[in-house]
Order: C-alpha cells, then sequence, then structure tokens
C-alpha cells in the first residue's frame, strides 16, 4: 500500500510540474507576444535570391537608434523607431519549422511522411512571403513606404541595431545575419480619417482617399494581386499620403490583372464606404465617385 502510496504522489508531482512548467511557457509567451532570436533566425539551410535595395533617403543611420517592439504579423515582428518614424520587419522563420524535425528520421514512414508535408506547406508559406515583399521591391517600392529591403544574409550594411522586445529586454542584431524589412512607419486608415473627420479635415481627406483609389489602381494596372487587400490593416498614410505596408502576399500577373475593373475597386472598397456612410457621408460618396473615374 506504501508502495502505491508513493508511486501515485510522485505521480501527482510530476504533473504539478509538468503544468507549472506549461503556465509558465504560456504566461512567458503571452508577455513577449512570442519574440526571441532564435525565431527570427534562418536555417543554414535557408535560402532566397533577391539582392537589397534602398531608397534614395535611406540611411544607415537609421539603425544608430534604438527601435521597441511594435507587434507581429502572420509572418514577422515588428519594431518602431525611437524617433516613431520607421518600422524594421524581422521575418518568422519558426513559422516555417516544425519541433519534431530534428526527430523526423526516428518517426514510423507514415508519421514522417505526413511531417514532412507539414514542414513543406510552412516553408511555402514562408517563401510566398518573401516573394511578395520582393514583387513590392521590384513594382511599387515607393508605394509600399520601402527603404530597405534585405531578403538575404550578406555583408553590405556592418551594422548592429538596438532592440526591446515588449516586455522591455534589450537584443543587440547583425542586420546582415538576418532577413529584414525597413519601411515608413504609417498611420492606419480608419483611426486617420477619423481624426480627420473630427477635425473638420474634409478638403484633406477627400485628396487622401482619392490617391488611395489611385494607388489601388496603380497595383493593378503593374499586374499585382493581392489575396489580402484589407484597407484596415495593411494600408496607412503617411502624413497624407497612403501606402500598403504589407505586401507579403503579393502575386505578379504577365498580363493587365482583370481585377483592376470597377467591380474589384468597389469590392476593397466597400467596407471603407459603409464605415465613411456611418461616420462622414460626403466621404463615402465621393470614394465612390472617384472609384467610378479612376475605371
Amino acid at each position: 500500500m506504501d508502495a502505491k502510496v508513493l508511486i501515485l504522489k510522485k505521480l501527482f508531482l510530476s504533473f504539478l510540474f509538468c503544468f507549472a512548467a506549461l503556465c509558465l511557457y504560456t504566461f512567458c509567451r503571452s508577455q513577449t507576444d512570442g519574440f526571441t532570436i532564435a525565431k527570427i533566425r534562418s536555417s543554414p539551410s535557408f535560402s532566397f535570391s533577391c539582392p537589397p535595395k534602398q531608397a534614395e533617403e535611406f540611411s544607415p543611420k537609421i539603425f544608430e537608434q534604438p527601435f521597441f517592439y511594435l507587434g507581429s504579423g502572420a509572418q514577422t515582428f515588428a519594431f518602431v523607431s525611437e524617433d516613431g518614424k520607421y518600422v524594421l520587419k524581422l521575418f518568422s522563420h519558426h513559422k516555417g519549422r516544425h519541433p519534431l524535425q530534428g526527430i523526423a528520421f526516428a518517426l514510423p514512414p507514415p508519421w514522417k511522411k505526413r511531417l514532412e508535408a507539414t514542414v513543406a506547406k510552412r516553408e511555402r508559406r514562408l517563401i510566398n512571403n518573401f516573394n511578395g515583399y520582393a514583387i513590392a521591391s521590384e513594382y511599387f517600392f515607393d508605394e509600399s513606404g520601402l527603404l530597405y529591403l534585405h531578403l538575404a544574409k550578406g555583408n553590405e550594411l556592418q551594422k548592429t541595431v538596438t532592440l526591446y522586445d515588449k516586455i522591455g529586454v534589450v537584443h543587440k542584431i547583425d542586420l546582415d545575419e538576418v532577413e529584414f524589412v525597413l519601411q515608413k512607419k504609417a498611420d492606419l486608415i480608419y483611426p486617420t480619417l477619423a481624426l480627420w473627420i473630427a477635425e473638420e479635415s474634409l478638403e484633406k481627406s477627400e485628396q487622401a482617399l482619392t490617391e488611395l483609389v489611385a494607388l489601388l489602381h496603380t497595383r493593378g494596372r503593374r499586374g499585382i494581386y493581392d489575396k489580402d487587400p484589407d484597407l484596415e490593416t495593411n494600408f496607412g498614410f503617411v502624413d497624407s499620403v497612403p501606402i500598403q505596408f504589407d505586401t507579403g502576399r503579393f502575386k505578379k500577373s504577365s498580363a493587365l490583372d482583370p481585377r483592376t475593373s470597377t467591380e474589384e475597386l468597389i469590392r476593397i472598397t466597400d467596407r471603407l464606404c459603409q464605415w465613411l456612410d456611418e461616420k462622414c457621408p460626403p466621404l463615402a460618396d465621393h470614394v465612390r465617385k472617384t472609384v467610378g473615374e479612376e475605371s
């Protein structure tokens, strides 16, 4: 009987230990938003062919200031510069990996095959994200607010940047050793328009919305298709000039994209127009009129 009690105690303590470890991991992950240096480092086998590209206004001195954690997206961790002008995006390479990859050789064939298929799918998703930014680099550079594109390791910059994560821990990153994108920081479309409407800056709003529709039309004319054209989360204004800062889902067509039709522009701007119908109907009418003129 005593032996059984001892075994039960050991099992209970083991359970408590595992539960505490899980709670600690969950807490740390929530506090840091999952960011770690290991997650932004690509594996030695990872390769993406794309030469670095920089805007005329880019200066390496930008990286002499610290960057602070801003948030995470589907494929990147984002940090904003101390002066609030720039966003540094570091790719989440861990999303292209699987925790069981290291023991794949020891798994039964059906499990190994399934694991390899999962890893391949994750790697394709990561490469597709890189392709999207490469397309933006070649065909939509200024319109996406790009300042520096670094999709392959090299030794061009020879710069180290200081990052502060979500809980204020400092990280020093050799920029030549990671893949990243530097962009102008944009203010999101909806909050910015809400501010302008509250300030009764209707003329400024109309001009910005006209340029936003023109941006969408330009993207289509250049044969770029976006699988995720969400104006609320993927677009913003730099001062009052619109940009699309999330280009990870860009696809390139060899011909003019038929989605540049009036119907497609209406679809992309429909939610915005509905929001403007409630906030400022004249601006909603302006967008609809501009869409018709752009077609």
